[in-house]
C-alpha cells in the first residue's frame, strides 16, 4: 500500500495519511486535492511512508496529485520546514502561506482537463 504523507492549511500541528496509486519519490513536493472532514482541502505530498500512523482501514485515497505542475524543489520543502519549526505554527498553514494563490485552493488541484473558466466563449472562437 502507497501511504503519503499531506500537510494540509488547518491548524492542527501534524501531518495526514493517505493511500495512493502509483505514486513514486518524484511526487514529493507536488499539490493533491484530498477528502478532508465533509469537504476536500488543497494540500502537499511531504513524504512517503511504508506504514501509516493509524489503522489502515481508517485511510481514505487521494482524489488527484497534480502532475501538470513540477513539483516544489527539496530546498524549498526545508524552507517552509523550518520556518514552521521556528514559529511553531502547522507546517499545512505556512505552505499554504507560501504558496502561489492559485494553488492555494482546492479546486485549483482539480482533476479536469480543461478548466471552464479559460474556455473560449463563442465571441472569441469567432474572433479566432
Amino acid at each position: 500500500m502507497n501511504i503519503v504523507r499531506v500537510a494540509l492549511p488547518v491548524p492542527i500541528p501534524q501531518l495526514f495519511d493517505y493511500t495512493a496509486e502509483n505514486v513514486d519519490a518524484s511526487d514529493v513536493g507536488r499539490c493533491v486535492r484530498v477528502p478532508f472532514g465533509r469537504g476536500e482541502k488543497s494540500g502537499l505530498i511531504v513524504a512517503l511512508s511504508a506504514a501509516a500512523e493509524v489503522e489502515s482501514t481508517r485511510l481514505k485515497a487521494v482524489l488527484h496529485i497534480q502532475r501538470e505542475v513540477a513539483a516544489l524543489p527539496a530546498d524549498w520543502l526545508e524552507l517552509v520546514s523550518f520556518t514552521a519549526r521556528y514559529y511553531h505554527a502547522p507546517l499545512g498553514e505556512v505552505i499554504a502561506l507560501a504558496l502561489p494563490p492559485g494553488l492555494r485552493r482546492a479546486d485549483a488541484v482539480a482533476g479536469r482537463d480543461a478548466d471552464p473558466l479559460l474556455a473560449l466563449a463563442e465571441a472569441g472562437r469567432a474572433a479566432l
